[in-house]
């Protein structure tokens, strides 16, 4: 039994359904340039095969083994491995009558996390929110105690002014008495 073809989707570097066939029974090379992922067909056997040691396929969780983590909209990483089984003495037990064995293994973002994110960012949208509302309050306050302060100042100046027209009118009718006591002490 050897590896006949590796299907690779949402998979590390592979963000499209990526088939790999060609496989030989005896001898395999890898090869391509550099950043192409090679060693990611390598992990991705890995992964099918069920790997515990993640440090190996160079991850820390398995939500990094999905194309981007889940950035790019791809939500899942699926990588299946067909087995040829046309050889039936070395077939596993109860598959000696398939001709191919079909191995899938599959990472699903969890949907909670994603959830989790995105009631985290309305909280702090929330909370944004809230705190403008409490400061437009202060300025509200702000605005009318200014506006208290701008019409007691009124107020103040408003009687300042009648006090000074008392004044003047009562210098006025000072002035008036004594035109007449002059006037009728001139005429006298």
């Amino acid at each position: 039994m050897y590896i006949k073809e590796i299907c690779l989707e949402g998979f590390k570097s592979y963000a499209t359904r990526t088939v790999v066939p060609g496989f030989d029974p005896y001898f395999n090379a890898i090869t391509g340039l550099n950043g192409s992922g090679k060693s990611n067909i390598l992990d991705s056997i890995c992964f099918v095969l069920g790997i515990t040691n993640l440090q190996q396929v160079r991850a820390s969780n398995l939500q990094e083994l999905v194309y981007k983590q889940g950035q790019a909209g791809i939500t899942k990483a699926t990588v299946s491995i067909v087995f040829d089984n046309s050889d039936r003495s070395r077939s596993p037990l109860g598959y000696e009558d398939s001709p191919e064995i079909t191995v899938t293994r599959q990472e699903i973002l969890p949907a909670l996390e994603k959830l989790r994110k995105e009631r985290m960012q309305y909280m702090q949208w929330a909370n944004g929110n809230a705190e403008l509302d409490r400061l437009k309050r202060f300025c509200i306050a702000y605005e009318y105690v200014q506006a208290e302060k701008i019409r007691d100042n009124a107020v103040q100046c408003v009687q300042e002014i009648r006090d000074k027209i008392l004044e003047i009118d009562a210098t006025v009718g000072k002035m008036h008495e004594e035109s007449q006591e002059w006037k009728t002490g001139y005429q006298n």
